[in-house]
């Protein structure tokens, strides 16, 4: 119907009649709109009917029949093309070249199917030893790894066919992990120590290195030999909460505290000197200024509060 409008539209004014006003029509008559129906062109990788270019351009050389698409669109054939023609001597020439290059070393590459044997053959030529015995795995010096350790590891590469050389590595890479991690250890170890010993000094007060030293009296009078050393091997014979144990133990059966310079009969954790003072303070001569011995019990006291503070007044 449009394009019977504009012939009409034509004939009338190349016949004299009277043209509308305005611009004079287009040469063409308009086109008809895209019909959404129609497929998107494939102008671009992934549409659908998209065919690649060729890498050859308008130089495309002539294969021999029965040449798949691929073979022909690859670049590596580039090289050989010469006037428009591929040089089929020189491809020739580098096929055999590339044969005698594999060959030096030819090995099949494993898969689901190969034998014990071929998978040692294999493996055997990036460095695995497929006898046990000439199979050396050893600890870097000065190791801290056991050697049980060592033989687990041992065993695991090999049966995993790993080249000896990985499998050393693998040991020292342990080595070098098990010496960080124990020196972390070793390192919060000491700092709770540290933290714990200065809970129990706040607890014992003045009598901490009486109390100490009451520990290891008790130990060396009343444990065997054997567990003295098991505590000493083990490390916990630095533990404040073993100290503190076996501190409190010796008080308890002895009511004094040894030191080096003989008994103190009074020595006092700040707990119990505050006890101590309470009691003190409930009794008579404290609270009779006329009574003989009540100079003496203020005195007594006074001793105690010190205890008690951890302060020389």
């Amino acid at each position: 119907m449009k394009l019977l409008n504009f012939l009409i539209y034509i004939l009338a004014c190349n016949g004299g009649w009277i043209c509308p006003e305005g611009d004079p029509p287009p040469a063409d008559p308009p086109a008809d709109p895209p019909n959404v129906l129609d497929p998107p062109p494939a102008d671009k990788p992934g549409d659908e009917g998209y065919v690649a270019p060729s890498i050859w351009g308008e130089a495309k050389p002539e294969f021999p029949e029965g040449t798949e698409a691929d073979i022909m669109e690859s670049p590596s054939l580039k090289p050989f093309l010469a006037d428009g023609k591929l040089n089929y001597a020189n491809i020739l020439k580098s096929y055999v070249h590339t044969k005698k290059q594999v060959g030096q070393n030819n090995v099949a590459l494993p898969n689901e199917h190969s034998t014990e044997a071929e998978l040692d053959e294999f493996y055997s030529k990036i460095g695995f030893t497929p006898n046990k015995e000439e199979y050396s795995v050893a600890k870097p010096e000065d190791s801290k790894l056991g050697d049980d350790f060592l033989n687990s590891v041992k065993d695991f590469a090999h049966s995993k066919r790993i080249p000896v050389a990985v499998a050393n590595e693998l040991v020292k890479f342990f080595e070098d992990q098990n010496t960080a991690g124990t020196k972390l250890a070793d390192d919060n170890r000491s700092t709770r120590i540290t933290e714990e010993y200065a809970k129990v000094q706040k607890e014992w007060g003045e009598a901490t290195d009486s109390r100490k030293l009451g520990a290891a009296n008790f130990l060396q009078d009343h444990a065997s030999e054997e567990f003295r050393n098991y505590l000493k091997d083990s490390g916990l014979h630095e533990e404040p909460a073993i100290i503190k144990f076996f501190g409190d133990l010796h008080h308890k059966f002895n009511k004094e505290d040894t030191t080096e310079g003989g008994t103190v009969a009074t020595t006092l954790t700040p707990v119990e000197a505050s006890a101590k003072i309470a009691e003190i303070r409930a009794s008579v001569p404290y609270n009779d200024p006329q009574h003989p011995q009540h100079k003496h019990v203020v005195a007594e006291v006074y001793r105690l509060y010190q205890t008690k503070t951890g302060e020389r007044r």
